[in-house]
């Protein structure tokens, strides 16, 4: 018995946490909407008080899709009074050759499906088998882990 609870304490520590990895968001103005493949919202996070008319603030991901190869982007938008004036305020992509070479991922750039939004800020996607958790979308740069 003792042999099971000294594998398990010292097991159970390496199987739950995985490779987590910070990744820089690129800006970009790039005019790519003609190449969206998938695009989801996250919830939006009403501010308690306004900012410049601003009262909500929600982050999107996207796939876009040029040949067979896949681009992933952050946009940040905004709403004003009771949800109105939706606007696209920053956009960022996130780097899939990146993606591939921390996690030392093969094959082509592409097959990037995504799965749920976890939090205003924070989301999952799979590249083939593989899924990832992003954080902080609303930094420079994002938290990015396997699990």
């Amino acid at each position: 018995m003792r042999n099971y609870l000294f594998i398990l304490l010292f097991a159970f520590p390496v199987l739950s946490f995985g490779q987590v990895e910070k990744l820089s968001l690129i800006e970009t103005n790039k005019d790519n909407y003609r190449w969206i493949t998938f695009l989801s919202q996250g919830d939006i996070d009403w501010l308690d008080e306004p900012i410049n008319e601003v009262e909500g603030i929600a982050f999107r991901f996207i796939v876009t899709t040029s040949d067979i190869y896949n681009q992933m982007y952050i946009e940040k938008v905004t709403f004003g009074m009771e949800g109105c004036c939706k606007k696209i305020s920053s956009k960022r992509e996130l780097p899939i050759d990146n993606v591939f070479k921390l996690f030392g991922l093969k094959g082509e750039r592409a097959g990037v499906e995504f799965g749920e939004w976890k939090s205003p800020t924070s989301f999952e996607f799979k590249i083939y088998d593989n899924k990832f958790l992003v954080e902080d979308t609303h930094k420079d740069k994002v938290l990015i882990s396997k699990i």
